[in-house]
């Protein structure tokens, strides 16, 4: 049987990527099932899967522009720049007005040069370079074009940082919660992430995961 699909869902919070795949593989008892774009566990939103000959499609939704919102806390960090590992570090920092946080925050505004994270699926001599991470081996990466459309802050309370972002591909949210914590003097990371968009597919297209069966099950 050949099921091929399009299907825009929205992944919960702890769930991996493979383990949407592997759900709905399960159900369409296919093999050719695969994702355009990983959204980390700690992440919740939209993650396009495709089945059977769309799997072609899956570089042409990778390239599409996408929408976050999410909150950056200020003051320590983790290893994975993200809740998915203890904070490790602390520096203190000094309030600054939210005037001075948006002429910060226009710097990440365009074609802008990011060094992705430790813990990155990118390779080094043909493996993930969050393996040597895990070794407590740092891979020197060079830093990597990409792009920012748009950059809003929507809110600054106390040691969060509420954002919208609009971005292209290969851009890693965790870097730029990273890097905005050491222009302010400080350290930053992660705490909370939701992708709203992939190109045209949004919040209002989403196929929520404990409806998925019944979805499926309208298509084949």
């Amino acid at each position: 049987m050949s099921v091929n699909l399009v299907i825009p869902i929205w992944k919960p919070v702890n769930w991996t990527s493979f383990d949407v795949v592997k759900k709905i593989r399960n159900i369409l008892k296919i093999k050719k099932v695969g994702h355009a774009g990983t959204l980390d566990p700690f992440a919740e939103g939209i993650l396009i899967v495709c089945t059977g000959n769309k799997t072609s499609h899956v570089e042409k939704f990778m390239n599409l522009e996408k929408e976050y919102e999410g909150i950056i806390k200020l003051g320590c960090r983790t290893p994975t720049l993200d809740p998915e590992s203890e904070i490790n570090e602390f520096k203190d920092f000094k309030p600054i007005p939210l005037k001075t946080l948006n002429e910060i925050k226009n710097n990440f505004i365009g074609t802008i040069d990011q060094i992705p994270p430790q813990y990155s699926a990118i390779k080094h001599k043909g493996k993930p370079i969050y393996k040597y991470a895990r070794s407590n081996i740092r891979i020197d990466l060079p830093p990597r074009k990409v792009n920012i459309y748009e950059f809003d802050i929507q809110k600054f309370v106390d040691d969060k940082i509420y954002f919208k972002i609009t971005c292209g591909r290969g851009t890693y949210i965790r870097a730029i919660a990273r890097d905005i914590g050491l222009r302010l003097g400080t350290y930053g990371y992660l705490l909370e992430l939701k992708r709203n968009r992939i190109g045209e597919y949004d919040t209002d297209k989403a196929i929520k995961i404990n409806n998925i069966d019944k979805w499926l099950y309208t298509k084949i």
